[in-house]
């Protein structure tokens, strides 16, 4: 992901989305929670993230299983 410097940094945002219906999951950036689901997770989970430079990891996880890591690196 490029940051762009004439797009102000409070308009830059990326979507991180997860689907399924586990109840409990959220979703987190460097372990600090973006996300969660509403109701049981039915329909999934959606975060807007503000993007900073460097090495991120991104997680699903309930608390105390990970079930999805992902890694994303912002310039």
């Amino acid at each position: 992901v490029a940051i762009d410097p004439d797009i102000p940094p409070a308009r830059q945002r990326v979507t991180i989305r997860a689907t399924g219906s586990q109840p409990g999951l959220y979703l987190t950036v460097d372990d600090r929670r973006v996300g969660s689901s509403a109701g049981g997770g039915v329909g999934g989970l959606v975060a807007l993230w503000p993007p900073l430079p460097g090495v991120h990891v991104i997680t699903l996880t309930d608390g105390r299983y990970v079930y999805d890591r992902a890694r994303l690196v912002v310039r």
